[in-house]
């Protein structure tokens, strides 16, 4: 495991934050909050060129 920092908005701060939640509460604990992140953030990643489309208005 590894600690970075990043900035960004508070709406998506607050998004992040309950759906980090939902996957850990839901599953009464058995989902740590890092595995549920790791999770993620790699499904995130995974959409990386939808994503770019998506930020450079082609999408």
């Amino acid at each position: 495991m590894t600690r970075r920092t990043y900035y960004y908005s508070t709406a998506a701060a607050d998004a992040l934050a309950a759906a980090v939640d939902r996957l850990h509460y839901g599953s009464h604990g058995r989902i740590s909050k890092n595995a549920a992140l790791d999770a993620i953030i790699r499904a995130g990643v995974e959409q990386v060129d939808v994503i770019e489309q998506r930020l450079r208005g082609e999408g």
